[in-house]
């Protein structure tokens, strides 16, 4: 029994030093790879001149498959207020697509945390209808 026990006990701490093992290998490569990066990195920024300025741009530049393709296009976008003053007003940023879905947005601008997923869709199916052109 003593013997089995040692046999097991034996066969434990060699699982044990095999998986640290495959975790220091791991780690390390792991770790040299960070350090590729960071050093990459503080090359770049040593090389750039303080006086340096990007020209801004915005979306308009960017460049994407099927980026001016009409059922993309957003056919009104904008803030939705009511009219009426005793019913609560409406918040966030919307925007009508030409397949007929009004997407509500957090927010207008891309840097604020979710405003690029809408917080809430609504097919539309015959909102040409009623649409003048005007807002």
């Amino acid at each position: 029994m003593q013997q089995n026990s040692a046999h097991f006990e034996e066969g434990i701490v060699r699982s044990i030093q095999s998986a640290w093992a495959t975790f220091s290998e791991w780690h390390s490569r792991a770790t040299q790879a960070e350090m590729a990066i960071y050093d990459s990195l503080a090359e770049h920024m040593a090389s750039l001149t303080p006086e340096r300025e990007d020209a801004v741009e915005g979306p308009e530049f960017i460049v994407y498959p099927l980026k001016d393709d009409p059922s993309v296009v957003p056919v009104h976008t904008g803030n939705l207020e009511r009219k009426s003053s005793f019913t609560r007003s409406y918040k966030g940023y919307y925007v009508l697509t030409p397949a007929g879905f009004l997407h509500e947005f957090a927010s207008s601008d891309p840097g604020v945390a979710g405003a690029l997923t809408p917080s809430f869709s609504l097919f539309l199916p015959n909102w040409e209808e009623g649409w003048d052109g005007d807002c």
